[in-house]
This record gives C-alpha cells, sequence and structure tokens, in this order.
C-alpha cells in the first residue's frame, strides 16, 4: 500500500507529458472513440501546485454546496450506525485494527482529492460508495453479536431517511438534491 501512495507522489511531483501538447492532443484525438474537450490536455502540463490553486480559488463557488452535502451525509445517519455498530462487535481485535487503517487509508485518500479536484459533488459521492463497500466488507468478518449492524426498518425515523435518499438521487449524478441541468 505504501508503494502505491510513493508511486503516486512520484507521479504527482515529477510526472508530467515528455512530448509537446499539439502533439499529445492529436495522439488523443486521434485515439478517442468521442470527442472530448481540447482543454483536459492542459492537466498533463500542470504542477500539483497549480491544481491546488485551482482548487482552493474555486472554493468559494464551492462552499454554496456545503449545506447539501452535509444534508446528504445526515440522511445516510442509519448506514453510519450500522458501520459504527458493526465496527464495536468485531470479534477479534487484529479485524478491529485492519479495519480502522483501512477506513483512515480511504479517508486519507480522499482528503488527497479535495485538496487538488473540485469536482466535490463526485468524489464525495465515490467516498461514500467506498464506505458502503466497507460496510459490506466488515459485515462478513466474524462478530461477537448476531447481525451487529442491523438497520431498524420499523423505526419511523429511518423510514423517513430511507425516502430522502431515494428522493435525494432523483437530482441525477451531477449535483445532490438539485434537478440535472438546473446549476
Amino acid at each position: 500500500m505504501s508503494g502505491v501512495g510513493f508511486a503516486f507522489m512520484a507521479v504527482l511531483l515529477w510526472g508530467g507529458a515528455p512530448v509537446p501538447r499539439e502533439i499529445l492532443l492529436e495522439h488523443m484525438q486521434s485515439r478517442a472513440i468521442d470527442g472530448f474537450d481540447s482543454n483536459l490536455v492542459e492537466i498533463w502540463y500542470r504542477s500539483i501546485f497549480d491544481e491546488m490553486r485551482r482548487t482552493f480559488a474555486r472554493l468559494d463557488e464551492q462552499a454554496v454546496f456545503l449545506p447539501l452535502y452535509l444534508l446528504t451525509l445526515l440522511i445516510h445517519w442509519p448506514l453510519f450506525a450500522a458501520l459504527a455498530g458493526g465496527l464495536r462487535a468485531l470479534k477479534e481485535k487484529s479485524h478491529r485494527v485492519i479495519v480502522y487503517a483501512g477506513l483512515a487509508a480511504i479517508c486519507l485518500g480522499y482528503f488527497a482529492i479535495f485538496v487538488m479536484i473540485f469536482d466535490y459533488n463526485r468524489w464525495l459521492s465515490n467516498w461514500a460508495v467506498c464506505m458502503i463497500l466497507a460496510l459490506h466488507a466488515i459485515s462478513r468478518l466474524p462478530s461477537s453479536t448476531p447481525n451487529p449492524m442491523h438497520i431498524a426498518v420499523d423505526r419511523r425515523r429511518n423510514i423517513y431517511l430511507g425516502w430522502l435518499v431515494a428522493l435525494d438521487f432523483l437530482g441525477g449524478p451531477g449535483t445532490p438534491g438539485f434537478p440535472p441541468g438546473l446549476l
């Protein structure tokens, strides 16, 4: 795992396209099945520090959506409660340590994405998917109690939150809670 991290950092710090922009663009356009924005080629010619500057310059635009992101996380509260229950119920201490390390690695990786990429709605939803996959993996580990991750479907709060989650996805894969093309 640390080898992947070192390779990632090496590419970020010293990686780059060794050919002129026009040649890379021509090559990419000749290989692409669908057309793409030619500005995407610029990513191969910017440093990590340029990306960070661009991201922090757009933070004020993204701050408007912070309440929506928090609301989206809040309506998933039963899943977080199930995750916490599953962590507490793990039978083996070594499993708990490995799971905590894995969850920390996922969160640190997404923090790195936060610093460099301004597409917060997409990476936040990807982080949530990783957490749900971790929840599923944790549920397969031996636990000290039967069904420690049970989400009570008879609790009124969980039913309401489930409907809110379902309605949130009607907004499309872009911005949470907004119809596609509205923003």
